[in-house]
């Protein structure tokens, strides 16, 4: 197991951002996905979706994130799209918890859900974009 000080995850978490695809909303796995997903949302000015909500109602996870009046996406009317990153910290081998989600909204017709982790433990992990 390895260890990194926040500083450098923040850094490492930076770096990765300008590099991941384009996405109209982020969801953090709690409780260590919060991090890097609220981070992305930031960096980005896109929506943060919480779990709870996504696996309530997949359909309306993003248009019903709260935004900001002031947000370009807001101020411009534009609608929301449906590209969704759910990120977490790290990822085992055995991926369990994005296994998990995955098998959870497998049958939601109305995102396309992205899975990352800012660290993966192996090429087993099953994660779809990593740093």
């Amino acid at each position: 197991m390895n260890f990194v000080s926040f500083r450098q995850f923040y850094a490492d978490i930076a770096v990765w951002e300008r590099e991941l695809p384009y996405f109209d909303a982020v969801c953090g796995i709690p409780r260590s996905g919060m991090i890097p997903a609220a981070y992305i949302a930031l960096r980005r000015n896109i929506r943060l979706v919480e779990l709870t909500d996504l696996l309530r109602k997949p359909e309306g996870a993003i248009s019903q994130a709260p935004i900001r009046q002031t947000n370009p996406i807001i101020r411009y009317r534009q609608k929301p799209g449906n590209r969704l990153l759910i990120v977490d910290d790290t990822s085992s081998d055995q991926s369990v918890t994005i296994t998990g989600l995955r098998e959870q909204l497998a049958g939601q017709t109305t995102l396309d859900i992205s899975y990352a982790a800012v660290y993966r433990a192996s090429a087993n992990s099953k994660v779809d974009l990593f740093f």
